[in-house]
């Protein structure tokens, strides 16, 4: 009965694959991770903004990711971060903006519509497990656990 079924098994395999490998697109690896952030940094340059602190800190190791959180302070007008904020939310890797925070210029007669805006961009990594098989690798088979 499974013999019989075998064809169906292996498509299912190869279709389970496929899913994997466009779900591990969206978690980098460490050695992109360099390079995300500065797409991230170079599109709120290309929104208008004036990047002020673009600062990754220490990443946040979970069950099979790492959260990676980055602190941004930039100045620009309330239209350049929402373009910022689409810009980002299309990017193919995933990044989620949080804790944003828009405050008032501090001297007088300084242009009322620029302002200090802060947030929070985390994106993840995948962490490779030990001994795991990796879509793609090796004749795109894997150990048997």
């Amino acid at each position: 009965m499974i013999a019989g079924n075998l064809k169906s098994f292996q498509a299912e395999v190869e279709r389970l694959e496929g899913q994997l490998s466009l779900l591990l697109e969206q978690l980098p690896n460490s050695a992109e991770i360099p390079s995300l952030l500065k797409n991230v940094s170079d599109l709120g340059k290309e929104s208008g903004l004036d990047i002020l602190k673009f600062a990754p800190s220490a990443e946040a190791k979970k069950e099979f990711y790492a959260e990676i959180p980055v602190s941004i302070s930039v100045r620009g007008d309330y239209h350049s971060f929402v373009q910022f904020a689409d810009k980002v939310s299309h990017y193919p890797r995933i990044v989620n903006l949080s804790n944003i925070s828009f405050s008032a210029p501090k001297a007088p007669g300084e242009n009322l519509v620029l302002s200090t805006i802060t947030c929070k961009a985390t994106t993840y990594r995948f962490l490779e497990q030990p001994g795991a098989a990796q879509p793609g690798g090796a004749g795109g088979q894997g150990k048997a656990k």
